[in-house]
């Protein structure tokens, strides 16, 4: 048994105490680290693993053979949701903090407090605001290219939810998350440049890129060549022309780079002699001198690893690895032997030319030039790979269950009402909508059938029973095309010119398919057909939401109050769990059946985990005993896992194609309509049944409020005699008070004088109190007018001054005005006088 463990601090041991060096291959691991953020681990057995100690991060994957082989906290890897949370007894837990502490390693470790259902903001509501504006950067247009694959919301959430508990460290990890996820989808997202938190520092020689990877990029892959299988995840890494030196973790030009020669580092230049001969250390490499000859099959030479070319490189490039990106595991030891050259590609036992490889899909060959068809895309051969040519599609929606829904871009929820709401709705000038109502057929709460009211042109056409025939009083327009018909459970409405299709099985199951044409043309729960998830909540007013029980009702077709209970309908209805998962299970047995199917024609991908099933809408859309609810369920996820376009395969490989028969399994429609109408009997005898059973309880129920009433009117009875009693009660006291005041008059009358000389001391002592207090407020009274005529006075004061100032100013004015005045006419005579006197 080998076992590594990976610390927090990013050391990698050996058997738990051996720390090693990096890169470390032996016969089980394969240890590198990728770049400065990632360690990669990978094992000859099919396991990979990426693990970024700083970021708090470890991704996990599993090849396909560890498929119905895994337990533990990555679940059961077997397609089926619904016993991921095993526990190691083999008993399924019901919540994540239970199933987490059941996998413990030690129990030394304790559980603490399960705060799952707590939202970290509303407990630490002073990071709220910092966690919401740091998140909302991936509901901004720097994620808006991952869009396409996976919507922002959930992990909007999870980051908000984790910055708000611990802080800066965690907002990182989830960012980093998240473009992790889009790196894999082809999207590449440079997020720490716009958020100055989460950025990388790298060293001198180092530069950072959201692709990188150390393998091939290191000197000693010069001197022991690696199988690269394009794994790239972000961090630091070297510059074009540049190749990191592990001992010293610099970045160095070719020239530079020592030699790994036989598990000895040998600095640039140095010569050795070996048993080969003399060997010189040069960019890299070690040239050794060897003159012996080799003959190899036609196209292949022979590689000698005690004088390894550069072409070293390609000894592992296949047909196979370039189409599927196979890992192949790089082993320290080399082997002499003979190899394709440097630009073929070996297949089998043979080398081809890039053009000429053959492709490899779903375990089938396709030459160059071989087709596969399907109403989506027609792909062909060339070059090792398909080439795909992509053209519209039709798409389908559904609603199943009493709160099922899938829209036609793929996105799944749960809205749970009881008002007409719109299904579909057009958004263009051509009249199309589908309107659906969950039926209450046994008054009990229980949903057992839906309203379905289609409305296509001037044609309208109702369903408002379970007959499966249009109700009278639907419309069809003569002008226009309309094909009805039933096939098995059931019933079909086509539009053939407007390439729209309605599928009702009667019960809670509806289906819409709508041609290609309306794509971007469409609203209501089944979302806008445009082939992204992120804006499906849409309400009329084109607000967008997050909340699924928001937008369902906001798609009501008439007002409607909604006091709908959105929770699981097992826990409303406890009595029904055990039957919906007993007819729950046998859905999960066949599910298997059919992604064998489906591997073996190759023909479509396995069901994803959110659409297997679960005893939900049984317990919520059907009585005990009554089987079409989980019939319909088992339906729709068989639809789901087999799709209605089977796509074509031509050329070289459709001989092997056509020899495979498509088979469904099922009865004769004859059969079908037999054991429905079986059902429908069995079902009108529960309901007399369950007719008597409520006659019954309601007999009971009257017997019971008779003595309820019985017993009502005894205890207002008793409250009565008990309202004298306290009554009585009350009066005796005052009585007893009243006697007890006048037995107190007379014994002061008794006492006399003394009495009444204590009497007068107390009234005078009162006296002098009350006025020494009024002379106490007297004084402080004077004090206040006192200081309030102080305050006049200096006010009347300081008025006197100003009018003084500004006399005295004016009278100098006026004083100085008569001297100026008296001057100018001492002036004048003078010169009248000077005037004069020269005449």
């Amino acid at each position: 048994r080998r076992q590594v463990t990976l610390t927090h601090s990013g050391d990698v041991l050996v058997h738990d105490q051996y720390k090693v060096n990096l890169p470390y291959i032996d016969d089980s691991f394969e240890i590198r680290k990728l770049s400065s953020v990632f360690l990669q681990i990978k094992s000859y057995i099919g396991l990979q693993i990426l693990y970024d100690w700083k970021g708090l991060r470890l991704y996990l994957e599993a090849d396909a053979q560890w498929k119905d082989d895994t337990i533990g906290l990555c679940g059961t890897f077997n397609g089926n949701t619904q016993d991921d949370f095993l526990s190691p007894v083999g008993v399924p837990e019901t919540t994540p903090q239970l199933f987490g502490n059941s996998w413990k390693t030690s129990s030394s470790c304790s559980p603490g407090y399960d705060s799952s259902s707590i939202d970290p903001c509303d407990v630490h509501l002073q990071a709220a605001a910092y966690a919401t504006e740091a998140c909302s950067i991936i509901t901004k247009e720097l994620f808006a290219p991952c869009y396409t694959y996976l919507s922002p919301l959930p992990y909007f959430e999870q980051c908000r939810r984790d910055t708000c508990k611990c802080g800066q460290i965690c907002m990182c990890s989830a960012l980093s998350h998240y473009a992790h996820l889009c790196h894999r989808f082809g999207v590449e997202v440079n997020f720490r440049n716009s958020v100055p938190e989460c950025a990388l520092s790298c060293e001198d020689t180092k530069e950072y890129s959201t692709c990188v990877s150390t393998c091939g990029r290191s000197c000693r892959a010069f001197s022991v060549p690696e199988a690269c299988d394009g794994d790239c995840v972000e961090g630091c890494t070297c510059p074009s022309g540049m190749y990191l030196n592990i001992k010293t973790d610099r970045c160095v030009p070719q020239n530079e780079c020592p030699c790994y020669f036989h598990g000895i580092d040998y600095p640039p230049g140095e010569n050795i002699i070996t048993s080969f001969g003399k060997c010189h250390c040069r960019n890299g490499m070690m040239n050794c001198e060897d003159d012996t000859d080799h003959d190899c099959p036609e196209d292949q030479i022979y590689v000698n690893c005690s004088h390894p070319p550069t072409m070293e490189l390609d000894r592992e490039r296949t047909c196979e690895n370039q189409l599927l990106n196979i890992s192949v595991s790089t082993q320290l030891s080399c082997f002499s032997g003979c190899t394709c050259p440097t630009g073929l590609f070996k297949y089998g036992d043979m080398c081809f030319k890039p053009n000429e490889c053959p492709c490899s899909w779903k375990g089938k060959e396709y030459f160059p030039g071989d087709k596969v068809i399907s109403s989506c895309h027609t792909c062909i051969c060339s070059h090792g790979s398909f080439k795909c040519n992509f053209h519209p599609c039709p798409s389908m929606c559904t609603a199943y269950g009493d709160r099922h829904y899938r829209t036609f871009d793929g996105l799944s929820f749960d809205y749970v009402g009881n008002c007409k709401v719109y299904l579909v709705k057009s958004s263009s000038i051509t009249s199309f909508s589908v309107i659906i109502e969950n039926v209450n057929c046994f008054n009990i709460g229980i949903i057992c059938r839906k309203y379905v009211s289609i409305n296509v042109g001037k044609s309208f056409i109702i369903f408002d029973d379970d007959t499966g025939d249009p109700s009278h009083l639907s419309y069809i327009d003569k002008l226009q095309q309309v094909y009805i018909w039933k096939a098995g459970f059931f019933t079909i409405v086509h539009f053939p010119s407007e390439h729209i299709t309605v599928m009702w099985d009667q019960r809670t199951t509806v289906h819409v398919e709508t041609g290609p044409q309306w794509q971007g043309e469409l609203t209501g729960l089944c979302g806008n057909f445009d082939s992204k998830t992120i804006n499906e909540m849409r309400t009329p007013e084109h607000f967008e939401l997050t909340n699924a029980q928001e937008f369902g009702s906001s798609w009501a077709a008439i007002e409607c109050a909604d006091s709908s209970d959105i929770r699981h309908p097992c826990i409303l209805n406890p009595l029904r769990e055990a039957f919906a998962k007993k007819e729950s299970s046998p859905l999960h047995l066949r599910l298997s059946a059919i992604s064998r199917v489906a591997d073996l024609h190759g023909l479509f991908q396995e069901i994803p985990p959110r659409h297997l099933p679960s005893p939900f809408p049984t317990c919520s859309t059907m009585p005990l005993g009554r089987p079409p609810a989980a019939a319909a369920t088992s339906a729709h996820h068989a639809e789901r896992a087999v799709p209605l376009h089977r796509p074509v395969v031509t050329g070289a490989a459709a001989t092997a194609a056509r020899s495979e028969k498509w088979q469904r399994p099922g009865s004769s429609r004859q059969k079908r309509e037999r054991e429905r109408k079986e059902r429908e009997k069995k079902g009108e005898k529960e309901g007399e049944e369950r007719e008597k059973e409520r006659k019954r309880k309601r007999e009971g129920r009257g017997k019971r409020e008779r003595k309820e009433n019985e017993r009502e009117e005894r205890e207002r009875e008793r409250k009565r005699k008990e309202k004298k009693r306290r009554k009585r009660k009350r009066k005796r006291k005052e009585r007893e008070r009243k006697e007890g005041e006048r037995e107190e008059r007379e014994r002061g009358k008794k006492k006399g004088e003394s009495g009444r000389e204590r009497e007068k001391g107390k009234r005078e002592k009162k006296e002098r109190g009350e006025r020494k207090e009024n002379e106490r407020g007297e004084i402080e009274e004077r004090e206040r007018k006192g200081e309030k005529e102080r305050e006049r006075k200096e006010k009347e004061r300081e008025r006197e001054m100003r009018k003084r100032k500004e006399k005295g100013r004016g009278n100098r004015v006026r004083k100085k005005g008569k001297r100026e005045k008296r001057k100018r006419r001492e002036e004048r005579k003078r010169k009248e006088k000077k005037r004069k006197e020269r005449e």
